[in-house]
């Protein structure tokens, strides 16, 4: 005996139907995905609550490995370099364990990056050296952070070994006490 199983109920019925044009192909789904993430991880780093220096270390490097050769669209441009000031403004207000110099230089090379994705004809000769420049201060603010990121772990390890060591001391103590 066979059952017969009941068709799926759509939430929005005949929506397939009443679609116009081309579905999007993968490679914009990818892009469209991309975007997303490289926004939604530019607002996570204006959040007061992370680790400030492994999410821009991370996020940085995302944005400058991105893979996606579409151009962005002008709302998402829009949404990206928002994210992007967002994160400016709540960093500059944190203290720092490390200065960061090309913090702002850096941030203004990442959102004329962003616009020069957004735009299509942005290959004019006339403003490459300012390009070359926007791009330099970028991987400036990126080596910063990755230096950063290497003496929060000398940090850390030295403050293990102190840990250490008191506690090896601590111990010798006892033993000469008892």
């Amino acid at each position: 005996m066979h059952v017969k199983l009941a068709e799926p109920d759509y939430l929005i019925p005949y929506a397939e139907e009443s679609f116009e044009g081309d579905q999007p192909s993968q490679e914009e789904n990818d892009h469209h995905d991309e975007v997303a993430l490289l926004t939604f991880q530019f607002r996570k780093c204006a959040m007061p609550h992370i680790d400030l220096v492994f999410e821009l270390d991370w996020t940085l490097s995302m944005f400058a490995k991105r893979k996606s050769k579409l151009t962005l669209h002008p709302d998402d441009r829009d949404a990206m370099i928002s994210a992007v000031f967002e994160a400016l403004s709540s960093i500059e207000r944190r203290p720092h364990l490390f200065p960061f110099r090309y913090l702002r230089r850096g941030f203004s090379g990442l959102a004329s990056m962003i616009e020069r994705w957004a735009n299509e004809d942005a290959s004019n000769p006339r403003d490459d050296d300012e390009w070359f420049d926007h791009v330099a201060y970028f991987r400036a603010l990126r080596n910063e952070i990755q230096t950063a990121r290497l003496m929060s772990f000398v940090r850390e390890r030295r403050a293990d070994r102190t840990v250490r060591a008191r506690q090896a001391m601590a111990k010798s103590t006892a033993r000469l006490v008892a």
